[in-house]
């Protein structure tokens, strides 16, 4: 079914240090690294970067459980520092960014259905695109981290656009 190598399902908004950081662990490690945003319980346009249907999300992570092994950023780390090794399968990370409620609802039960860990990489400011978006609640994250499954990260505050800040 999947042809090529996965490295990415959408555009990455990850905040500028986090994403140099990965993509020099990736370069080094060469573990994949996805990046979901929002999964939709229905037909996604084909123009949309951050959204996938909960559909092909589930043919994803059932993919991924078959022939990897999902790992956290604390466990890339380990393995980075070879502190930790994987035996059976290739790792791989999963991450899903700004913290839509999409994610709670369709991606957290696929998750534990097909026990894959995720990071979820939490921003709690407001992002004007997203404004007319439900986001996850504190309660939910915790519920998320206390299953295992899911570890939670900080993304950043906000969505400002770097290119208009001033050099001070």
């Amino acid at each position: 079914m999947f042809q090529r190598k996965i490295l990415s399902v959408s555009v990455p908004l990850i905040a500028t240090f986090l994403a140099t950081f990965c993509v020099n662990l990736y370069s080094r490690s060469n573990i994949p690294i996805i990046v979901y945003h929002n999964v939709k319980n229905g037909i996604v346009s084909e123009k949309s970067y951050i959204d996938i249907s909960k559909n092909n999300l589930e043919t994803h992570l059932k993919y991924i459980s078959q022939n990897f092994e999902a790992i956290t950023y604390d466990e890339l780390l380990a393995y980075h520092n070879k502190d930790l090794r994987f035996k059976n399968k290739k790792p791989i990370l999963i991450t899903f960014d700004d913290g839509l409620l999409s994610v709670y609802k369709y991606a957290y039960p696929l998750a534990l259905k097909y026990n894959i860990k995720f990071t979820i990489a939490y921003f709690p400011g407001k992002y004007e695109p997203l404004a007319k978006v439900n986001k996850i609640t504190w309660q939910q994250l915790k519920e998320m981290k206390e299953s295992k499954i899911v570890e939670v990260a900080s993304h950043s505050y906000d969505h400002v656009d770097l290119t208009t800040l001033e050099k001070n």
